[in-house]
């Protein structure tokens, strides 16, 4: 696939992950929708980390990444643990602090600083 089709899955399925962790947020309950949520939200993290590794291929990045490679790879870990962050720490702290997350990781994406 090219460099772009890997760009815009990936793309598409970070605003779907994010969608996911916003519903989680809004359903604090254990009902039958938060467990859709999270499932959905799961499905689409390995979309994006399937698609994340075809970008660095595409990209040619030699093994020893740079660390902004990493530093993203720290961050979907902590996106990955969202649904249970959401019970424990509340609807709008979750969002601000998962806010500030994506951002950070979105800066890091688009100007590879280190």
């Amino acid at each position: 696939m090219s460099y772009l089709t890997y760009k815009f899955i990936h793309v598409v399925c970070i605003i779907v992950v994010f969608m996911t962790l916003g519903g989680l947020s809004a359903l604090a309950q254990g009902t039958k929708s938060r467990k859709i949520f999270g499932a959905i939200h799961g499905i689409f993290l390995v979309i994006v980390f399937v698609a994340g590794f075809g970008l660095i291929a595409k990209l040619k990045l030699p093994y020893p990444w740079p660390a902004w490679v990493w530093l993203k790879l720290v961050g979907w870990l902590l996106v990955g643990m969202a649904p249970k962050f959401t019970k424990s720490l509340g609807p709008s702290l979750t969002i601000i602090c998962y806010g500030v997350l994506g951002t950070a990781m979105a800066y890091l994406a688009l100007y590879k600083p280190f």
